[in-house]
């Protein structure tokens, strides 16, 4: 009987970059699947569903966020509710935290889509207080974040454990 055996990683992982970004969740195939910690170096987090696998329990056309999770910004904004390849599609909140008002709506490639609920928290209560119906606060998510930076070393360092993760795929097919 033939030994079955995996050469990728599996399995809770937590990856720190060099430039102070990091990852923590799972992993399939040498890839993140399922819930995620993602850290950039500018203080952005993104907490929630991910998939960096395509697979028919992650069929979606661009990896990276799929499924509901939360994005905070440096600035302390954030919006949470349900993403779709890699944006915010469908119904989410967005916390605008200099102002400390809240739009509960939909969302549609990242921008809100309609009127939606402007309200306020009871910070003792959690009871919520309308204001207005309106449209969505606007903050796109840029298209290629701080990855993309200089400062930031995620990618490189990515490419970089990819040409190991390459050379150890062809030793095992051996």
């Amino acid at each position: 009987m033939k030994e079955e055996y995996s050469c990728m990683s599996r399995g809770y992982e937590t990856v720190n970059y060099s430039c102070g970004c990091s990852d923590i969740g799972e992993k399939e195939d040498g890839q993140f699947v399922g819930q995620i910690l993602r850290k950039w170096c500018d203080g952005s987090i993104y907490k929630g569903e991910f998939n960096e696998h395509y697979s028919k329990i992650y069929p979606n056309e661009i990896m990276g966020a799929n499924g509901f999770g939360r994005f905070t910004f440096p600035d302390g904004d954030w919006h949470e509710g349900t993403y779709e390849n890699n944006v915010a599609n469908g119904k989410g909140i967005f916390f605008h935290f200099n102002k400390n008002i809240y739009w509960k709506g939909e969302f549609l490639n990242n921008m809100p889509k309609g009127d939606g609920l402007f309200f306020r928290k009871n910070l003792v209560t959690s009871e919520e207080q309308p204001l207005y119906t309106g449209q969505g606060i606007v903050k796109l998510l840029p298209e290629t974040h701080p990855i993309e930076s200089e400062n930031c070393k995620r990618i490189k360092q990515i490419e970089a454990d990819w040409d190991i993760w390459e050379y150890w795929i062809l030793e095992c097919e051996d």
